[in-house]
């Protein structure tokens, strides 16, 4: 072969083996952009999560373009902004919601970090701050209250890679599922975890990691403190008043269905399944409702409520969680989970203090 058809040759090969990366790198589909930095919340396929994440088919009959793209740039509510976006990837965006096919330049590949940053600024900074140091997030509405969740900082810590991944796929309560990214971007996200050490991170343990070794059960990572001065603030609406208990009597069925209604929202959010992660192994669990115990629903003498209920992981391993709920704006929220029994063989036992009833370890 001759030096000139040998160079054609190896030019050729280059192009077919490059080509599509550097395509890839130059520029990306209004789709991808939507999967990437909404599809979390509105669904991949613009269904939403009703009631808490609105569904986007049809928005051009509900709003103009021009709303749209204003919504995306300053956001609303819990809706984060994304003025972190270039102009031309939040037309590309709108130009997918409303059914017509575009592209965005891209100047440059980004580095795992990088992508992590812009993820985590469109999927995540509207519950979490990224470091203790950042302005607090407007989070979830007051309707769907919350712990507050831990910086972004110091998770790489608190779990191992996998662990992370996992959390990124199955979301704990009221977390949506990041399923829909690809496993190069979930592990962008942890690029980006690993970047914020030391940068800002919680000085002590956080709520979750608080409850845990308190030796008070308590595996859910969302899971809330029964005192009214531990609502997370970042969970409220700027400019709305922190909730206040409320004197509305409640009854024994209005307990069960506080109950189903929370574990019915966190399976809208989370693929079917209300997910729990369980401290002791640092996995997730999924878990679908057996049953309420009705029999077992009280009311608490300090003005709580308490509710036993049945679950089971999909190869048939049996969860006694017990539920403590709260009257906040005259309604009943969830205030702690925690995992009872497994396979019928119990983490604690509840006992009577003085016609007060607490739960001690067993150990």
């Amino acid at each position: 072969m001759s030096i000139a058809l040998s160079f054609l040759a190896s030019l050729l090969l280059g192009y077919f083996l490059e080509s599509p990366v550097t395509a890839q790198e130059q520029s990306i589909t209004g789709e991808q952009l939507f999967i990437q930095n909404c599809a979390a919340c509105h669904g991949k396929n613009l269904e939403g999560k009703p009631p808490v994440f609105p569904s986007l088919k049809n928005i051009q009959q509900k709003k103009s373009e021009k709303a749209i793209r204003d919504q995306m740039i300053h956001g609303k509510n819990a809706m984060p902004a994304f003025k972190h976006l270039s102009e031309s990837e939040i037309d590309a965006i709108v130009a997918f919601l409303l059914g017509k096919k575009a592209v965005a330049p891209r100047e440059k590949p980004l580095s795992p970090v990088e992508l992590g940053k812009r993820l985590f600024l469109s999927n995540c900074a509207s519950c979490h701050q990224a470091t203790i140091h950042d302005p607090e997030p407007p989070g979830l509405p007051v309707e769907h209250p919350m712990m507050k969740p831990a910086p972004l900082s110091g998770a790489t810590k608190r779990f191992t890679q996998a662990q992370f991944l996992m959390i990124l796929n199955h979301g704990p309560m009221y977390m949506p599922s990041f399923a829909h990214l690809s496993r190069e971007e979930k592990e962008a996200l942890w690029a980006y975890a690993q970047s914020l050490e030391g940068k800002g991170e919680p000085s002590g343990p956080t709520m979750m990691q608080m409850r845990m070794h308190r030796g008070r059960g308590g595996e859910h990572p969302m899971g809330m403190g029964e005192h009214p001065g531990m609502m997370g603030r970042g969970m409220r609406r700027r400019g709305q008043e922190r909730p206040k208990r409320s004197t509305r009597p409640f009854t024994i069925t209005d307990v069960s269905r506080a109950v189903r209604q929370h574990i019915a929202l966190g399976e809208r959010l989370n693929n079917g399944y209300y997910v729990v992660l369980d401290r002791r192994t640092n996995t997730p669990l999924l878990l679908q409702l057996v049953t309420i115990h009705e029999e077992r629903l009280a009311r608490l003498e300090d003005g709580r409520f308490f509710a036993c209920v049945d679950m089971k992981e999909p190869e048939g391993t049996l969860y006694d969680i017990d539920f403590i709920l709260l009257p906040r704006n005259g309604e009943l929220v969830i205030s702690r989970v925690r995992v009872h029994k497994v396979n019928g063989k119990p983490r604690y036992r509840w006992i009577e203090d003085n016609g007060v009833w607490k739960q001690e370890p067993i150990r």
